[in-house]
């Protein structure tokens, strides 16, 4: 399937573009890239390999780009193993203050993924409401229960390590 869309880049510039996409999923993770780095989408259209086409309904994109929470937690865990190594004891206040800053990433990640659970949340109830019944709705439908499936995964996995 293709992916057709137009959109104004962050510098405010017009451009036209179509993706090759294998999935809904790779199209809604393309619009939502999109749009976490700053580009307006104002139409996009996906066409199929037998010819059919279908407007995707553009208040179903979210704004914010699910993988910059990922982004972000990658970010700090490479700079807190940069860190050099503890020479103190377990006691040391080196060793408190990397405890409790891991300790204050991983609270960060969990109220991020919480956020991005309750976006999708919303955006699975909005497509419930407004889409017309059809094989269009199914797949949005079904992608963003796929999608909650793997953020409420990923929040237990989350919890285990503040378990540690």
């Amino acid at each position: 399937m293709i992916l057709h869309l137009k959109a104004y880049k962050p510098d405010g510039q017009p451009e036209e573009f179509s993706f090759w996409v294998d999935t809904l999923d790779t199209a809604m993770g393309l619009l939502q890239t999109l749009t976490g780095r700053g580009a307006r989408v104002t139409t996009a259209h996906i066409t199929e390999q037998n010819g059919t086409h279908f407007e995707v309904p553009l208040e179903l994109v979210d704004e914010y780009s699910v993988d910059s929470p990922v982004h972000q937690l990658r970010q700090e865990w490479e700079r807190i193993l940069s860190l050099p190594p503890n020479e103190g004891s377990e006691t040391s206040v080196e060793t408190k203050l990397l405890k409790q800053q891991w300790g204050a990433v991983r609270k960060n990640r969990a109220e991020q993924i919480q956020m991005t659970i309750r976006q999708l949340q919303n955006q699975l109830e909005m497509a419930q409401e407004r889409l017309k019944e059809g094989p269009q709705k199914a797949q949005m439908i079904a992608h963003y229960r796929r999608l909650l499936t793997g953020y409420h995964t990923h929040l237990k996995r989350v919890g285990r390590f503040a378990a540690d």
